[in-house]
């Protein structure tokens, strides 16, 4: 018996008369592929035409690329990270006259608001409203930076994907999309932004579709309110639960859903922990225990990666004595390997002591290299000594100023001559060198505003890059278990749903407008978070999609303090058992 998390008989005939399904998001792909694929009595047939609305997007300008159509043959669709290091580059280039604390924050923030502004405000509005010579000082500043991602994309031939959206809705208007698109269905895009209403008016002849229940569910549900002393105990207690789902109904899809998506190291090792315990120690890295929308670890936390960057920091004049110590030990380099065998006792252990002792948290590359390249010093290492010469040698060699290309060939270059990556045997560290590698032939691709640059503003571009790669989660059919936010778990359906977190601070969400676009603006056309009657209105279509949704049953919880605040449950709740709380709380506990 599969596992259901969507209703496929609402969309079933479509698939079987195929037409494409356009739907917001790869969760909800996933989980019609994975239904329809077992609905089927012979496992072997054609893939159905599936596509997030972005990949959709992606995909049809790169096709009509190809085919020499312009506009879209002239332009390059780029990532939101690609987008994030134009922002940045733009904003580092203003901080003479605009003094910042943090150019990377206020990148991210200005590139979200700038997607935002496009999303949901028409553009006439914008070149009115978005100017200069505004009164409000961050609108100005604003302004002033998206003229210039603006100007920087058109002179490079570069485009964003809400940029390319609207290109093919005013292309699709006025000579219509590729002819064999001709038949279109809308899945689950309960609240989308103007801008993609926009583009389904441009598809000919689609129609919209809803999976969810018509709430005959919502009317036996049984719907419990929890509380918990501490957040921990709150989770432990919702990992206890998911277990005694399983042991008598090791198919029922459960949701664990949360308003914070913090709490999901927290969740994942009581999960860990609960369901699988022997999988802490036999393979703890690659077990998940929950299908989830995204992974908070980014490529650069990583210890593979992030050894990697330490390497090629080693072309600084000054390095953190903790940096040092670390790459001397790290399994991932060869060459560390052969600078042990220099001598008997042990290059590595006594040079890491040596350095533990220093009473100054850095170290000058100079006093580095005196340690290592002395042959009547204890710590000397010829490996070592001759990899840093090495490397010296080869940034001196293109003057320290070079294209994009070069440094990553370079890079690529001197990590392997200090043996990274290693001798790895670990898929999932096979994938994290694959997401490198992919990494650099981006970043090698990317214009810039200067042509060429030093290998310091070269590290802090690829860093940054690194930081906004997100480590991909891929989707298992076979876990019952699902961790999502909310908003990540609409339109899909559970049997069982825990709400973790639910009080009456973290539920509504609190409002986080952007700072760069007027808030009379944000208010007006109802942008997300921007102001609280927009935030209560999410609140109340989300829950009440959720509701309808789960099946059998749903537990709201939410822990008393945190040891700062007092917390109360959320509004939201009221209509939900109270009177069963302590009971079930003492027998998930006992």
């Amino acid at each position: 018996m599969e596992i259901n998390r969507i209703n496929l008989k609402k969309i079933l005939p479509y698939i079987n008369d195929d037409f494409i399904l356009l739907v917001p998001n790869q969760r909800i792909k996933d989980a019609i592929i994975s239904q329809y694929l077992e609905s089927l009595p012979n496992k072997a047939c054609s893939t159905p035409a599936i596509f997030p609305i972005d990949i959709f997007v992606k995909k049809q300008w790169e096709l009509n690329a190809r085919k020499l159509i312009q506009p879209y043959c002239n332009f390059q669709l780029i990532s939101t990270r690609e987008e994030l290091l134009i922002w940045n580059e733009i904003i580092e280039t203003s901080l003479q006259s605009i003094p910042l604390l943090n150019t990377e924050e206020t990148a991210n923030s200005a590139s979200h608001s700038y997607r935002l502004a496009k999303q949901w405000i028409t553009n006439e509005i914008l070149d009115k409203e978005l100017s200069i010579n505004s009164p409000i000082k961050d609108t100005a500043v604003f302004s002033g930076w998206a003229k210039d991602y603006q100007n920087y994309c058109q002179k490079h031939q570069l485009i964003g994907l809400v940029d390319a959206m609207l290109t093919l809705t005013e292309e699709g208007k006025k000579n219509g999309l590729a002819k064999y698109l001709k038949k279109f269905v809308l899945v689950n895009f309960f609240n989308p932004p103007p801008l993609y209403k926009l583009f389904f008016k441009a598809l000919p002849n689609f129609v919209e579709v809803f999976t969810n229940s018509d709430g005959s569910y919502a009317l036996n549900l049984k719907k419990t309110k929890l509380e918990f002393q501490s957040q921990n105990s709150e989770i432990r207690n919702c990992a206890i639960w998911a277990k005694s789902i399983l042991k008598e109904y090791p198919n029922a899809h459960i949701g664990i859903i949360t308003t914070e998506k913090s709490v999901r190291p927290k969740v994942e090792l009581a999960l860990k922990n609960t369901l699988a315990p022997e999988q802490l120690f036999t393979n703890p890295a690659n077990y998940a225990p929950a299908n989830m929308a995204s992974n908070d670890k980014t490529l650069f936390e990583h210890a593979l990666i992030y050894d990697a960057f330490l390497i090629l920091k080693l072309s600084e004049d000054q390095y953190y004595t903790d940096d040092i110590i670390r790459l001397l030990q790290s399994p991932y380099l060869d060459i560390c390997q052969r600078a042990q065998e220099d001598q008997e006792n042990g290059i590595s252990t006594s040079l890491s002591n040596k350095l533990r002792q220093q009473a100054n948290p850095t170290i000058k590359g100079r006093e580095f290299f005196n340690f290592i390249k002395n042959p009547d010093s204890p710590f000397y290492s010829k490996a070592l000594s001759s990899q840093l010469v090495g490397l010296r040698s080869k940034i001196r060699r293109i003057k320290n100023l070079g294209t994009p290309l070069e440094w990553s060939l370079l890079f690529e270059d001197i990590l392997s001559e200090f043996g990274w990556p290693g001798k790895i045997i670990d898929n999932g560290e096979k994938y994290l060198v694959r997401e490198w590698q992919e990494l650099l032939k981006k970043f090698s691709a990317l214009p810039s505003m200067s042509p060429r640059f030093s290998c310091n503003i070269a590290l802090i571009k690829l860093q940054l890059l690194a930081k906004k790669t997100l480590q991909q989660n891929y989707y298992n059919t076979s876990l019952p278990v699902s961790f999502f936010s909310i908003s990540e778990a609409i339109g899909l359906e559970f049997d069982y749903v825990w709400l973790l977190g639910m009080d009456d601070h973290r539920w509504p969400e609190p409002i986080n407008p952007s700072p760069f676009l007027p808030y009379s603006l944000q208010n007006e056309f109802n942008i997300p978070n921007s102001n609280s009657e927009t935030q209560l209105n999410t609140a109340l279509l989300q829950f009440q999609q959720l509701l309808i949704s789960t099946r059998i049953a749903i537990n709201a919880s939410y822990h008393k303090n945190d040891g700062n605040q007092e917390f109360r449950p959320s509004n939201f709740l009221k209509d939900f058992n109270p009177e069963e709380a302590s009971k079930e709380s003492d027998k998930l506990m006992s």
